[in-house]
């Protein structure tokens, strides 16, 4: 047999780059010879198959294929994740998608998954969460494996980006993430909302009166907010 064929005189057996076939009286009664294609590289692999002996003319058996390389490749399922509106300096519910990889190269090795600016990635579900993280493949296929997501915005504004995976000789897989990052307002609320003294003899002093002053969202996280009477009147 030719570079990248083998023969045999035995179905799924005995298979070598050449084998003999004895015959006696002359004679050779028909004889199943078994062939086999094994391509070492990604190529076109022709030539003959040669029968030759007896004193007659080397017969040709024309053999021709083509090696072809499986191609590694990983899939993401889905493809994206939108996170919506999610406060500023919070942790959003997280969202997951699905990683699968088969032809890997080399046969064990990681699959690394990255997260953009704003958003965090984990093998676990609540925890472990980061940047970037890693998971392990053997036998050249990554069995469906669960990558978490969270949306962590640190700014009032929009974040888009890409989470990828990547290894394995395989194409780079994206799964688009999109989020915003709001800002909740600072508020301050007073209640009641007027005040009436009615008749005060001028050069004293009324009975007092209450109201609340209350705030929420305020910036910086620890200050001062500062009560100013208009004329005629004073607080404490």
């Amino acid at each position: 047999a030719p570079s990248g064929y083998q023969v045999s005189t035995t179905s799924g057996s005995g298979y070598a780059s050449s084998v003999t076939i004895a015959y006696a009286g002359s004679a050779l009664a028909a004889k199943t010879v078994y062939v086999v294609f094994k391509p070492t590289a990604a190529q076109s692999y022709t030539g003959n198959i040669t029968s030759a002996g007896g004193g007659a003319t080397t017969q040709n058996v024309a053999v021709s294929g083509t090696g072809v390389a499986l191609t590694p490749s990983l899939t993401v399922s889905p493809a994206s994740l939108a996170f919506g509106n999610v406060t500023v300096n919070t942790t959003s519910a997280e969202k997951t998608f699905t990683v699968t990889g088969s032809n890997l190269s080399p046969a064990s090795g990681n699959i690394i998954v990255t997260a953009p600016s704003g958003y965090l990635v984990s093998v676990t579900s609540g925890s472990g969460y980061a940047s970037t993280v890693t998971v392990a493949y053997s036998g050249a296929t990554l069995a469906s494996t669960t990558i978490y997501a969270v949306f962590t915005p640190t700014a009032a504004q929009s974040y888009t980006g890409n989470i990828t995976s990547a290894g394995g000789g395989a194409t780079t897989q994206n799964v688009a993430v999109t989020g915003t990052g709001i800002a909740l307002t600072p508020a301050l609320t007073v209640s009641p909302t007027s005040l009436a003294f009615g008749n005060v003899l001028i050069n004293t002093t009324s009975t007092e009166k209450t109201y609340a002053v209350s705030g929420a969202n305020l910036t910086p996280a620890s200050g001062n907010i500062t009560v100013t009477a208009p004329s005629g009147y004073e607080v404490s």
